[in-house]
């Protein structure tokens, strides 16, 4: 193995923390330079995160080369070589349901520009975080280098739970494992996909590495000043999930609780008297350390909920649906509270907003959870058995 050199690939603005994947990405950047690596980065302009010229002029935090590659030339320029098979809706943005086939994005001027990369270094590891991109490896020649893979969530479960064409399930699930089984290491944020594909894909080591966060309780003497906070980006999942919320479970809570909505999701929530709605902010933290409990109304989606994980290390109680907790190990699962109907949902609320030793019996018992299974501390053991071992 050739030095403590990576190149990672990572599509969106890591220091944008308006995603929350954006933190994870950002934790495992953490763990490499702390153990030692020098880190490359191969990211994507014109594809969803603005990339201000004043970032790229300071550089990103524990980045040594930064590597930009123009995401919509390549889509124009493979529209154009081939017009007559190259799906262009479904390559875009995911916005049509004329899905046929897993998106693939390792065009040929992103291929040529990675491949001059990694030539130009001497790398011990490529990580590539999206199976999107997963094909630079075909045809991949540096027998020296190590390759890792991170699931955020199955692709093809997402495309078939998004835009439902059961039909293609076992087609896009094939391919997808064939591009799983370019890499030496898998590391999968669910445990259910991991499970998954671990059958499907011979040869790659698997690994669970959950959500992982370093702890930010909240300031001793800090009083909550809203009662309800709900964090989240745009994405359809959350949209769906705070539609049924706000229809069908905010009628049914009392009036004076104090809402809080906060990230690009407000677009989405409706203007009532008792919510508050904060489009961005700077220190999401401190909107945490002023919310008695978190909500994750989410009826679907894959992966594992970055705000789950969030509200447990703020030390802030959470009421999720059962598809909220996506990803977490089946032993852990009971130790939530639940709630799948409306009703169910609102009166857990009510709980444990009027019931303070309930609340702060369950804010124990999700503290302890989190610091035995979601701290930075618990995922380097298993990171280390790949970057490491």
């Amino acid at each position: 193995m050739t030095g403590k050199s990576i190149l990672l690939l990572y599509p969106h603005n890591f220091t944008d923390v308006r995603l929350g994947v954006n933190q994870r990405f950002a934790g495992i950047i953490r763990y490499l330079n702390e153990s030692g690596f020098a880190v490359d980065l191969l990211a994507m302009s014109n594809f969803k995160s603005k990339w201000p010229a004043e970032t790229i002029k300071k550089g990103l935090p524990g980045i040594r080369n930064l590597y930009l590659y123009d995401h919509s030339a390549g889509l124009k320029s493979a529209f154009i070589r081939n017009l007559t098979s190259f799906d262009f809706t479904a390559n875009r943005n995911l916005l049509e349901k004329k899905i046929t086939s897993l998106p693939d994005y390792s065009f040929s001027g992103l291929r040529k520009m990675f491949n001059r990369i990694v030539a130009a270094h001497s790398y011990g590891f490529i990580l590539i975080s999206y199976i999107q991109w997963a094909k630079l490896l075909d045809g991949f020649d540096h027998p020296g280098i190590r390759k890792v893979l991170t699931i955020e969530d199955s692709l093809s479960a997402s495309l078939i739970e998004q835009f439902g064409n059961d039909r293609l399930q076992a087609a896009f699930l094939e391919e997808e494992t064939r591009r799983i089984m370019l890499f030496d290491h898998v590391v999968c944020i669910s445990l259910e996909e991991m499970e998954l594909f671990s059958q499907k894909a011979q040869g790659p080591g698997f690994h669970y590495v959950p959500v992982f966060l370093d702890p930010n309780p909240r300031p001793v003497g800090t009083k909550p000043e809203y009662d309800i906070l709900f964090a989240g980006s745009d994405h359809p999942s959350n949209q769906r999930g705070i539609r049924w919320f706000f229809d069908r479970v905010f009628p049914l809570l009392s009036p004076d609780l104090k809402i809080l909505c906060v990230g690009s999701i407000v677009r989405f929530v409706p203007d009532k008297v008792n919510v508050v709605k904060i489009g961005f902010t700077d220190d999401l933290h401190a909107l945490y350390h002023k919310a008695r409990l978190t909500i994750n109304p989410l009826l679907d989606g894959t992966g594992m909920k970055v705000k789950l994980i969030e509200s447990l290390a703020h030390g802030v109680p959470v009421v999720t649906t059962t598809a909220g907790l996506s990803g977490i190990k089946p032993e852990l699962k009971h130790h939530f509270i639940v709630g799948n109907q409306p009703s169910e949902f609102a009166a857990a609320i009510e709980r444990l907003i009027s019931d303070n030793e309930l609340y702060l019996d369950y804010s124990e018992n999700l503290n302890r959870i989190f610091n035995e299974h979601f701290t930075t501390e618990v995922a380097a053991r298993t990171l280390d058995t790949i970057f490491t071992g």
